[in-house]
């Protein structure tokens, strides 16, 4: 889900400060050019593959560190503002996938949520924020 440290580039999907409706929520080329025709080739060799995705990272904005990459957590308390509209953020990248005919079977909550201190995409996350 949108930039990763296999990534060329730190993206997240919604860039805009304090846009909580997601209203700028958008796909990129990454998405449209790569991962997608990847997927649905994929699909078409395994009918039945099953799919999840992992978020690196938040958008910056909503990172107590203002930055994507770095040990940063989710602003605010938990169930709060930032954290419903992370949730929200999730749901929207599910629709955005399914509008171009690719569906999730799970995800994860965050990848490697309990290593605060790398140089690339990613988010901290102790058992009770999870």
């Amino acid at each position: 889900m949108a930039g990763c440290d296999f990534s060329v580039r730190e993206y997240s999907y919604d860039d805009i400060d304090g846009d909580f409706n997601l209203t700028n929520f958008a796909l990129v080329t990454e998405d449209l050019n790569y991962k997608i025709p990847f997927i649905k080739m994929a699909q078409a060799v395994t009918p039945n593959l099953k799919l999840f995705t992992s978020p690196w990272a938040a958008p910056g904005w909503m990172k107590t560190d203002g930055t994507m990459n770095g040990e940063g957590t989710l602003k605010g308390a938990v169930g709060g503002q930032y954290y419903q509209t992370w949730a929200n953020y999730f749901v929207r990248f599910f629709e955005e996938y399914s509008k171009q005919g690719v569906n999730f079977w799970g995800l994860t909550v965050q990848n490697e949520p309990d290593m605060p201190t790398l140089k690339y995409e990613e988010m901290y996350y102790n058992a009770s924020m999870e």
